[in-house]
């Protein structure tokens, strides 16, 4: 046991409380501070005004291991590419800038011309890979620096050609083509043209283009941009604009104008948000936009104010989509029209005089608001049986027969067929001034004259046009084999349901 307790002398028992003798020595001892005695000690460092921001003590030196590993790691989060093409081959910085340099003029190219970069299911595996990829090969066998560039694959996994480059690359064009814009205008005054329009996945969104005077004294009109909207409220609107003029440097205050889409005016869309800007800004005067299609209007205006108008050029539209989705059905149809004409040449129906019975298909309606609509109705009209053939081949051999089986039934209504022929009259009467208001040789004065007159046929149309009407879609109906409804029976108001019991006659 003595090897793990040494037994304690009997001295140092006799001081009491078992306390060793140094400890209890050392309790005895005060020691007081003296700031006289540290005076040398602080002299031998350097004040903090002394030090300067690159000299580090010690581990803070600046040849110090410490220093040279935080030097590393910032280094390792700032390396550019240059020092890894460098380390791949020597010649991979040349070849990869003449395969972007490449990609970028025919990108500029497609943009210029205003053509899409692909189509749908164009790929690089595919036998057309689209308009960029294509202009690309071109590029390449024209010449022979840039197609051994392209044959180097340059950087491995970094594909030059890729979607998600080629996004990047239109992107770049269009910030370099809005600064060019900004620097035209300056500190100059400008105007604002504002039109509302929708994407591929129907979000509503506003164009915005701007409208001043180059330094040639030049009117120069030019995009700038689209914004999203996730309110139609006048303002939201408001504020979107000044966020978008924010963006690129514009201010409200060098507002001189503002001018919006036609159609949207008669929507009174926009009025608010032309009080609201002119209450911030005075100068910002409201110009009207002279330049839409009178049809455009006419249409717009019609859709708003009844849902069955509505449905019915919904369906126009549906109708052209689906008799158009191949050249198939499309020659079947030009077939048929031509046969039935034939037809009524025999029995004497139309004369071969003066009769307009050439070649004709369904004109397809754009995604913009500039197409006709009195060409593609009237068409309707000449060729119901054609199209209703060709409806029902896509019924049993299309692709979308259920789309197809609904569209005959839509049109094989009493509906229908009033709205066709009532539109019909209507475009008829103001097809004249629509084209005429868009002729930039025709004078002011001769347009109102024109005016008075398209206004006064559509009052006797009002006045007097119901029972013409009314008969040409009746003859048209018994011919067709459509069902004319009784006009004194009462039926269900659209809009309602049933069981609310609302009806008219």
């Amino acid at each position: 046991m003595r090897r793990y307790y040494q037994p304690v002398p009997k001295r140092t028992l006799e001081c009491g409380a078992g306390t060793p003798t140094g400890l209890k020595k050392r309790a005895n001892v005060t020691k007081k501070f003296n700031p006289d005695a540290t005076t040398s000690d602080l002299n031998r460092h350097r004040s903090i005004d002394g030090y300067h921001g690159e000299t580090k003590d010690k581990v803070g030196g600046g040849t110090s291991d410490h220093s040279k590993g935080r030097k590393g790691l910032e280094d390792f989060g700032y390396q550019s590419k240059s020092h890894e093409l460098s380390s791949i081959h020597p010649d991979i910085g040349s070849a990869y800038r003449i395969c972007f340099i490449a990609s970028l003029d025919c990108a500029r190219f497609l943009l210029m011309q205003g053509m899409a970069f692909s189509g749908p299911g164009q790929s690089p595996t595919s036998i057309n890979k689209g308009n960029l990829l294509e202009l690309i090969d071109l590029y390449k066998k024209r010449d022979k620096e840039v197609e051994r560039a392209f044959d180097m694959n340059v950087v491995g996994n970094i594909d030059i050609t890729s979607p998600l480059i080629q996004k990047g690359l239109a992107k770049a064009c269009a910030q370099e083509v809005t600064e060019v814009i900004i620097g035209e205008i300056g500190d100059g005054n400008f105007t604002i043209l504002i039109d509302d329009s929708h994407d591929m996945a129907e979000k509503y969104q506003m164009a915005v283009f701007v409208r001043f005077v180059n330094k040639k004294g030049k009117v120069i009109e030019r995009f700038l941009g689209l914004e999203y909207l996730t309110e139609d409220t006048p303002a939201a609107f408001k504020e979107t604009l000044v966020g978008l003029l924010a963006q690129h440097g514009l201010s409200i205050s060098k507002l001189r104008g503002q001018g919006y889409d036609g159609a949207s005016n008669m929507r009174c869309e926009f009025n608010d948000m032309q009080l609201l800007i002119h209450n911030e800004n005075p100068y910002a005067f409201y110009v009207h936009c002279f330049a839409h299609q009178l049809e455009s209007v006419l249409i717009t205006v019609s859709r708003c104010s009844s849902s069955l108008i509505h449905d019915f050029f919904v369906s126009i539209s549906l109708i052209i989509t689906t008799t158009i989705e191949s050249c198939q059905m499309m020659d079947k149809s030009t077939e048929k029209h031509h046969q039935t004409t034939l037809n009524k040449l025999e029995s004497g129906e139309i004369l071969s005089e003066g009769s307009n019975h050439k070649e004709k298909n369904l004109a397809s309606l754009g995604g913009t608001r500039w197409g006709s609509y009195y060409t593609t109705l009237g068409r309707i009209n000449m060729m119901w049986d054609s199209v209703l053939d060709v409806l029902m081949i896509v019924h049993q051999h299309g692709r979308q027969p259920s789309r197809a089986g609904g569209l005959i039934q839509t049109m094989e209504s009493f509906e229908f067929v009033f709205i066709l022929k009532m539109m019909l009259k209507l475009f008829t009467i103001t097809n004249e001034l629509s084209l005429v208001l868009q002729r930039k040789d025709e004078g002011i004065i001769q347009a109102v004259g024109q005016l008075t007159d398209v206004k006064e046929c559509l009052q006797t149309l009002r006045n007097n046009g119901w029972e013409s009407l009314f008969e040409d879609v009746k003859s048209f109906c018994a011919t067709n084999w459509i069902p004319v409804p009784n006009m004194d029976e009462h039926i269900r108001a659209t809009g309602h349901s049933r069981r609310d019991g609302v009806t008219l006659t």
